[in-house]
This record gives structure tokens, C-alpha cells and sequence, in this order.
């Protein structure tokens, strides 16, 4: 019978043996004793990574403990950052853009060629394919939903845009027409509770709307107008992030399904289409336009505040995301002059202060 044999490293043994006796010992933790990597019970202050406890019901990163015949540790999930890493690329590529979906189950329609297009994408974790166009050509959209059952609203093709153009999975189709052409605007939810918020429209506009799969209702209005913003979230916990009024801007706006309120602020005013995805309270924003340059950056949001993420694998504005804030995906965009094919994943390990 195989057998196999670990080496326990001297840095992990009190008094440099290991025994029998040692593997069968048993003792009672306390206030003053712990026990330690050689299996011996001795005297010690139970703190850090040997705190031993009866309970521990609010641990510090890095504690460790015996409790109820189970080793448990703790981490902090501020601790742990998301990074972006190359995907697969796109064939067109194109800035102004939509994207929804979830990271292994994209899709990326629209955008600009230069000129407006219709071409529509799916990702499938590993490679995008071309699939059947929109039915017009359009640019600076709002899109959100799901493989399955997505939307892509307003927009520019030569002129504002107020129609809705819902995707199946395999086609595209009309649907109801928003209040009045917009382009530039932001999105969240789902292709029977969406949602679109702020945009151009001759201005900048503070205009919501809400979808139910047929038709556009008025919404409550975000607290001031505002174009270029990115969106996330679900009809009923959605976020407008940054965006322009005048110049870029840091504030974040949070609604409730009624109404709208502030939320963190960005690090930094972030305008020019940036990458949006996740949820009110594990969102992330990326790339756009930062001092009227494309930025590499990222930010990520708790429900309460905004902190700095990993970096995109190169600065990019005019871009779009879907996904969530452990798996999202960016699709194309703009450097420079140079239309992207790139597309990026952003995978951040999800942990919190759940024992094990």
C-alpha cells in the first residue's frame, strides 16, 4: 500500500519534536492556554493566529481558532482586489459599445467603426462569435439583461435614438420606445424590470425610466442631470456612476425601485462610457475617461464606498462591461485612436468573515 509522508517544517514546532504521545494529547483551551503547531498544550496569550477561544464572534484578519472540533480562520474580504486578465477578442472592434450578460455569456452589440454599427457578439467564456445584427445601427446605448432575454435602448445612429431593440438569444426584435431620443444614458435590470437613467437629449437630462417588457414608464429623476454616467445594478437597487455635467464628475446615485440618493463618491471624476457591472453593494467600474485621459483603473463599491481595484490590462475610454463584481467581463473600446479587439475578465475571490 502507497504510503506518503509530510514534512512538518521546524518553523511550526515549539520545541522541535514531534511524538506519538504529542498527536494523542488533549487539553482545554482558555484565556492562558493554547494550544500550539506541535500539538502541546501550553501557557500563551490567545491573540493573532493562535487565537484559541471558546467563541470568537468577532475576529480580526488572520485569527485562527479551535471551536466546536473545527480549526476555523477569518479573512477579510477588503482585503482581497480583483484583477483583470486578456480574454478572447473580439472581431470588430469598436468603441461606444453595449455589453450584457454575465462573464461566460456576454454580449457586446453595437457601437461606432468609425461609423455606427450593428454588429452584435457573444461570448461564451472563451471566443466571440458574430451573430445576427441589431435591428439599427447605434452607438452610446444603454443595454442590460442576459443572454436569453437582453435589451439595448436609445442612443445615436445619425440622430438621438428612442427605440428598444430585445434579444432572444439568437434575434433581434422591437420593443417599446422610450419618453424621448436619448443617447449617452446609462442601464440596469433585466429585460421585464429595466431600467435607464440620464443621458443627452439636446442636454444633459435627469430622466428615468422604468421597462416592464412592453412599454417605458416615467420613474422618479436622478437628482440632477447628467450624460455619459455608467449603470448597474436591478430595477429595484441601481446605481448611476459618474458621468458629465459640465465636466466629470465623482458622484454616485443609488435607486431604491422609488427614488434616488447619493451613495460613495468615486476616487476621481469618471466620464467617457466607463465599464460598469455587478450590484448595489459589489459593483466595480473601470476604464472611461479621468482628466480627459482613458484610464487604466478600476473602482470597486461595498454598498457604501468606493476603493481602488486592479487595473485594466491597458487604459481604455468609450468601453463597455457586464457580469458581476467576481466575474466581469469588458468588451472593446477606445485607446487612443485605435478601436480595441481586446476584451478583459475580472475575477475577484469572494470572501468574507464566514467561518470555516
Amino acid at each position: 500500500m502507497a504510503r506518503s509522508i509530510t514534512k512538518v517544517g521546524a518553523d511550526v514546532i515549539k520545541d522541535g519534536t514531534i511524538s506519538i504521545s504529542k498527536f494523542s494529547t488533549t487539553g482545554t483551551a482558555s484565556a492562558t492556554t493554547v494550544l500550539y503547531g506541535d500539538f502541546s498544550w501550553a501557557s500563551g496569550s490567545p491573540s493573532g493566529k493562535r487565537d484559541i477561544t471558546a467563541t470568537n464572534a468577532t475576529p480580526t484578519a488572520g485569527d485562527m481558532w479551535f471551536e466546536a472540533s473545527e480549526l476555523r480562520f477569518a479573512i477579510d474580504s477588503n482585503a482581497a482586489v480583483g484583477s483583470w486578465v486578456s480574454a478572447g477578442a473580439i472581431n470588430t472592434g469598436r468603441k461606444d459599445l453595449s455589453a450584457f450578460g454575465v462573464q461566460g455569456a456576454g454580449v457586446a452589440a453595437g457601437g461606432n467603426t468609425p461609423s455606427t454599427s450593428n454588429v452584435t457578439e457573444v461570448y461564451n467564456g472563451t471566443v466571440w462569435d458574430v451573430v445576427n445584427n441589431l435591428l439599427t445601427t447605434r452607438d452610446i446605448a444603454a443595454a442590460f439583461g442576459n443572454l436569453g432575454a437582453g435589451l439595448i435602448v436609445g442612443g445615436y445612429s445619425g440622430g438621438d435614438l428612442n427605440t428598444t431593440n430585445e434579444y432572444d438569444g439568437a434575434c433581434w426584435s422591437a420593443g417599446g420606445t422610450i419618453s424621448a431620443a436619448t443617447r449617452s444614458l446609462a442601464g440596469a435590470g433585466t429585460q421585464t424590470a429595466g431600467l435607464q437613467f440620464g443621458g443627452e437629449s439636446g442636454s444633459d437630462v435627469s430622466t428615468c425610466q422604468e421597462y416592464n417588457g412592453t412599454s417605458w414608464a416615467a420613474a422618479n429623476s436622478l437628482p440632477a442631470a447628467i450624460s455619459r454616467n455608467a449603470g448597474l445594478g436591478k430595477q429595484t437597487a441601481a446605481m448611476s456612476i459618474g458621468g458629465r455635467s459640465g465636466t466629470p464628475n465623482t458622484v454616485t446615485n443609488e435607486y431604491d425601485g422609488t427614488s434616488w440618493a447619493a451613495g460613495g463618491s468615486l476616487s476621481a471624476g469618471r466620464d467617457c462610457e466607463s465599464a460598469a457591472a455587478g450590484s448595489q453593494d459589489a459593483g466595480f467600474v473601470a476604464g472611461g475617461g479621468i482628466s480627459g485621459s482613458a484610464t487604466a483603473t478600476t473602482e470597486e463599491y461595498n454598498g457604501t464606498s468606493w476603493s481602488a481595484g486592479g487595473n485594466l490590462t491597458a487604459a481604455k475610454e468609450k468601453t463597455s462591461s457586464c457580469g458581476t463584481q467576481s466575474a466581469g467581463l469588458s468588451a472593446s473600446g477606445l485607446t487612443g485612436s485605435t478601436y480595441l479587439t481586446t476584451s478583459e475578465e475580472y475575477h475577484k475571490p469572494q470572501i468574507s468573515w464566514n467561518l470555516i
